[in-house]
C-alpha cells in the first residue's frame, strides 16, 4: 500500500488515488518504491515522493506506472506516466500538474498514441477529445502546444502565470483521463500481442519526451539542478 504523504497539498492525494484506481483493474500490481529522501542540494524544504508499479495481465507486464510528487515552499507538482508494453493496443497516459505558491499553474494531461492501431487510436481520440471539450470552459486558455502533439489523442493543456488556480478542476481532469486509460486496458484481449512498429514508435516518443519532459523546469525550480537531474534520469525518464 502507498505510504501516506507527509506534505499535504492540493495534489498530495493523487498518488494514492492513482494506485486505488489501478486496483480496479483486478489484475496483478507489483510495487517498486523509489527513495529520494536525501537530496543535499535542495534549495528549500521540498519533499519528494516516488512510486512505481507494474500492471500485469496473464502473468506478463502490460504497463508500468510511475508517480512523482514534489512539495515544498516554492510549490507542488505531480507527474504520472503509465507506459504500455503493448503500444499498438494501449495509449500512454501522461499527466503533469504544477501549482506554484506565487499563483501560477501548469498542467498537461493527455493520452498519447504512438504506434497504436488506427482504429483503436480513433476510439481513444474520440474519448479524450470529448473530455478536453468538457473541461475547456472551466480552465484558462493557452496557446502553447506540447512538443509531441502529433501523438496526442486530445489532451488538456494549461499554463497560467498568476490568478486563481483551479486545483480541483485539474485533479478532476487527471482522474477523468486516467479512467479512459483504465477503460482501454479493460478492453484488451486476453492474450494481447504487440507489433514491432508499435514498439518503435513508442521508443521515438520516449526519446522526445526525455528531451522535453514537461516537469523538468518545475522540478529544477523546486529542488535545484543536481537533485532534479537525478530524479529525471533515475525515475521519470529512465
Amino acid at each position: 500500500m502507498i505510504t501516506t504523504l507527509t506534505n499535504a497539498g492540493a495534489l498530495a492525494h493523487l498518488p494514492e488515488k492513482t494506485w486505488k484506481m489501478c486496483q480496479s483493474l483486478q489484475t496483478q500490481l507489483t510495487l517498486s518504491p523509489f527513495e529520494f529522501s536525501s537530496l543535499a542540494d535542495s534549495p528549500c524544504d521540498a519533499a519528494v515522493y516516488a512510486m512505481c508499479w507494474h500492471i500485469e495481465l496473464e502473468e506478463q507486464t502490460a504497463a508500468e506506472c510511475r508517480v512523482l510528487h514534489v512539495s515544498g515552499s516554492g510549490g507542488e507538482l505531480i507527474h504520472t506516466l503509465i507506459i504500455p508494453e503493448m503500444p499498438d493496443r494501449l495509449p500512454l497516459f501522461t499527466a503533469f500538474l504544477c501549482k506554484e505558491n506565487g499563483g501560477g499553474c501548469m498542467a498537461h494531461v493527455d493520452l498519447a498514441t504512438p504506434g497504436m492501431a488506427p482504429s483503436l487510436r480513433d476510439e481513444v481520440s474520440e474519448m479524450s477529445t470529448a473530455l478536453a471539450i468538457r473541461h475547456a470552459s472551466f480552465l484558462p486558455r493557452t496557446m502553447v502546444a506540447p512538443s509531441w502533439a502529433p501523438d496526442s489523442a486530445g489532451g488538456v493543456l494549461v499554463h497560467q502565470d498568476r490568478g486563481h488556480v483551479c486545483s480541483e478542476r485539474l485533479c478532476q481532469v487527471y482522474e477523468d483521463y486516467l479512467n479512459v486509460w483504465l477503460d482501454c486496458f479493460a478492453m484488451l484481449p486476453q492474450q494481447p500481442s504487440c507489433q514491432s512498429n508499435g514498439l518503435m514508435e513508442l521508443s521515438k516518443f520516449k526519446q522526445t519526451f526525455e528531451k522535453r519532459a514537461p516537469s523538468q523546469a518545475a522540478v529544477y525550480r523546486l529542488l535545484g539542478k543536481a537533485a532534479a537531474s537525478r530524479i529525471l534520469d533515475e525515475f521519470i525518464c529512465r
